[in-house]
């Protein structure tokens, strides 16, 4: 008999707890696909709030170079006469002042270039205006096209290579070599304007501004070839981090791969990607 009830009693457990355990495996199951789905939500958010603010950021740049392109002192402050360049000062300074105004109100911008073709000098408000010859960076001009919208050229150095190998063992360099994003707008044929921002200052201002890099949470720039452009670990730059050959498909897309979830979005005329990993 002790047998007969035992089993009995077994039965009855069991025909509690086994609805009990499928209902708690599939509210645990809802849970958790709610709670990763709010966790996605939650960080495409957060990197579409990124990229829009890098695009207003230099959406406002380029509305400062339409003003300097109205700007006729840029076409009259220098000009030849009777054979000799002459430099008409109150409109030069007029627009030395306006290149460091704008320059002074971006903290990402590390300099602002005024390229005058005719005279074969850039203006620079880092470091005052060189001849062309003598000017430290010049291999953007390869790049450049006569298109009429503002161009964005990819990452690049602000310092040609050859510059740069011939100074990089000084124990004092005259310019402070960093990776920046151009943008390269036309006042007409011959008088150029390029804003350089510098890409560490960007990746700091974001960390800054939207609390990147915490909670074990990585925060890159990615170029298309998936090499990481810029992160807090100097390590990591120029190594290559994994992405799905379709992610320029969506906008933003998220992704999992060795135990991490990963949140990434293009920007930039598509030649970079703000990638944010979690573990």
């Amino acid at each position: 008999f002790r047998s007969f009830y035992a089993s009995i009693l077994i039965s009855f457990i069991l025909i509690l707890i086994i609805p009990v355990l499928i209902l708690g495996t599939i509210l645990y199951s809802s849970l958790s696909n709610n709670a990763t789905q709010d966790f996605n939500k939650t960080h495409e958010k957060l990197v579409t709030e990124i990229i829009s603010y890098i695009w207003k950021t230099t959406n406002n740049i380029e509305t400062d170079f339409a003003t300097l392109k109205t700007d006729t002192a840029f076409r009259n402050y220098r000009k030849n006469v009777n054979g000799k360049v002459v430099t008409f000062v109150s409109d030069y300074q007029h627009i030395t002042n306006n290149l460091l105004s704008i320059s002074s109100k971006y903290s990402v911008l590390s300099s602002i270039y005024f390229y005058d073709k005719d005279f074969n000098t850039i203006y620079n408000t880092a470091y005052g205006s060189k001849s062309l010859e003598d000017f430290q960076d010049t291999d953007w001009l390869a790049q450049i096209t006569n298109i009429a919208r503002v161009q964005r050229l990819k990452p690049r150095f602000n310092m040609n290579k050859l510059y740069y190998e011939q100074i990089k063992h000084y124990s004092f360099k005259p310019y402070k070599l960093q990776s920046v994003l151009s943008l390269v707008s036309h006042a007409n044929t011959a008088k150029t304007f390029v804003a350089n921002i510098s890409i560490s200052s960007l990746y700091n201002e974001l960390v800054s501004l939207y609390s990147l890099n915490e909670d074990g949470s990585i925060f890159y720039f990615v170029d298309n070839d998936n090499n990481i452009v810029y992160t807090a670990n100097s390590e990591k730059i120029n190594t290559n981090i994994y992405q799905p050959v379709d992610m320029n498909l969506q906008n933003p897309k998220s992704y999992f791969f060795k135990d991490k979830v990963y949140f990434s979005s293009p920007f930039y005329d598509n030649l970079l990607k703000c990638v944010i990993s979690y573990p």
